[in-house]
């Protein structure tokens, strides 16, 4: 995905690189733990790490939109 930012000043293109997009599944609440809490070394718009089911490895991570924007408008000064 590509990000367009303007300002008054300047425009930034910011590309976001997403490995995988499939189907989303109905997800447990309890396999949704703030990130804090499992120790995982995030950045700041990560909150939420679902944890895996026992058949997959994989981590989703849950961001937080407006943080995400923040962050990208911070890259973009």
């Amino acid at each position: 995905m590509i990000l367009r930012l303007d300002d008054k000043n300047k425009t930034s293109f910011i590309g976001i690189i997403v490995d995988a997009l499939g189907a989303i599944v109905e997800v447990p609440s309890s396999n949704i733990q703030k990130a804090e809490s499992l120790h995982f070394k995030t950045d700041y718009f990560v909150k939420e790490i679902c944890k895996p089911p026992k058949e997959n490895n994989t981590l989703l991570s849950i961001i937080e939109p407006k943080e995400l924007l923040n962050k990208l408008w911070e890259y973009h000064k």
